[in-house]
């Protein structure tokens, strides 16, 4: 993270990008003549980089170099930014260190920040989606965890925490700090779910969520999740810097080097709780997020289920349709695929054996997920167990995951139409 803190504070503005399979599997591919990754047009011609020029002997081709400085391994590289007008609308930036983008996980990241101190140079990471730091990069940056490209305006950002800083400071100075707070409690799970869902059906046009009547309701989850995390995060820095600001400001002392003596030790076991509480309350969030959205969908299609019922093995599946006195009734008057059993979870990791547990009745699971960097061999065992990963239309076919060649993985509308309708006439 020191490298990522680096980058802000030395940069201007910040290119985030979700790098496709094109984008680095040059690197193990000695076939493929790519050599770098490709940057879209909107950026392109937005300012970030520099002027592309069109060269005399092929006028078709406009291109730039500019002076890049990759973090990780310290290595400067004169890269080139290059468009061939004739091929479409999309840049290449090339001449980027190879053994970067080797062996890289599916949906990982690459930052570009443009320096502030010297003219034409860009300071450059690679956060691997596998890695521990790659949600802890996505939280700093105030990326949506299902961006797909970003420019990001450092000053811009600090410019709308000054307004945030001049509201707590004016509830300081008038003693009316502990309304403030109360003012910015956070809204539940299900509060948070409605005002994303409310959103959402005036920015479609719908008037609810009905699976069965969408091309993709798994885009529609999507964009109901990624609208739920902007509202949440909006009113977390609220309420957290509210909090931060309380704890602290008893501990000042009129010489400012002491003040920072004080707070960072008086203050410590104080701001510990604080931090712990906003990751317990982000985790917790993320998941509740898209099984609210999720049963939601299901309810507005009139598809029969339970949610969070116990069956064997004291466990408790998401969902399970139709429901838990039809799953008793396998191995007598029903059958395994009579019923379908269903979970949710943002990212997978590894704890999507839990699964396997959840109904051993059935022999096969269903597990909803928004996670874009699963890659080969966790989908190969998946499949062997089983397991069907259940994932938007977008997901299953993007160049950013691997997920189109995999018939273990099907999209939300593949699952509602093909394996949840046919059910609903026996149900």
């Amino acid at each position: 993270m020191e490298l990522l803190e680096h980058l802000i504070d030395s940069s201007s503005h910040i290119y985030a990008k979700t790098l496709s399979k094109n984008d680095y599997s040059w690197a193990v591919n000695p076939n493929i003549h790519q050599g770098g990754f490709y940057i879209p047009a909107m950026v392109r011609q937005s300012g970030f980089f520099p002027e592309l020029l069109s060269r005399s002997d092929k006028p078709h081709i406009f291109d730039s170099v500019l002076n890049t400085k990759w973090l990780q391994i310290n290595e400067a590289k004169e890269s080139r930014l290059v468009w061939y007008s004739n091929k479409g609308p999309e840049t290449h930036l090339t001449k980027v260190p190879h053994d970067l983008f080797k062996d890289l996980s599916p949906a990982s990241m690459v930052l570009i920040g443009k320096s502030i101190e010297i003219n034409n140079v860009y300071n450059c990471l690679i956060v691997d989606s596998s890695s521990e730091e790659y949600l802890d990069v996505i939280e700093r940056l105030g990326l949506s965890p299902l961006f797909h490209s970003e420019l990001i305006d450092v000053k811009k950002y600090e410019n709308e925490s000054r307004d945030l800083e001049s509201d707590i400071l004016q509830a300081i100075l008038t003693g009316e700090l502990d309304d403030f707070i109360h003012d910015s409690i956070i809204p539940s799970s299900q509060e948070l779910s409605l005002l994303a869902q409310e959103a959402v059906m005036s920015s479609h046009d719908i008037v609810n969520f009905n699976p069965f009547s969408s091309e993709s309701p798994g885009n529609i989850i999507s964009d109901l999740v990624e609208v739920e995390y902007k509202i949440y995060q909006e009113k977390e820095l609220r309420l957290r810097s509210a909090q931060i600001a309380k704890l602290l400001y008893p501990l000042r002392q009129p010489d400012g080097i002491a003040s920072v003596a004080k707070m960072s030790t008086q203050g410590f076991s104080g701001l510990s709780e604080i931090f712990k509480s906003i990751r317990g309350a982000r985790a917790s969030r993320a998941g509740a997020a898209l099984e609210n959205h999720l049963s939601r969908m299901l309810s507005d299609g009139l598809i029969p289920f339970e949610d969070q019922v116990l069956l064997d093995n004291n466990k408790k599946p998401d969902f399970i349709l139709p429901s838990a006195s039809v799953y008793n009734q396998i191995g007598t008057s029903r059958k395994p695929s009579d019923v379908i059993v269903l979970t949710a979870k943002t990212t997978v990791k590894e704890r999507w054996k839990q699964i396997l547990s959840e109904g051993r009745k059935v022999n096969k699971w269903y597990l909803m997920t928004l996670d874009r960097t699963i890659g080969d061999r966790k989908l190969r065992e998946m499949e062997s167990e089983g397991v069907v990963l259940v994932v938007p239309e977008n997901h299953k076919k993007s160049k950013e995951t691997i997920y189109e060649k995999y018939s273990n993985v099907v999209s939300l509308e593949y699952f509602f139409q093909e394996i949840v309708s046919p059910n609903m006439k026996i149900w």
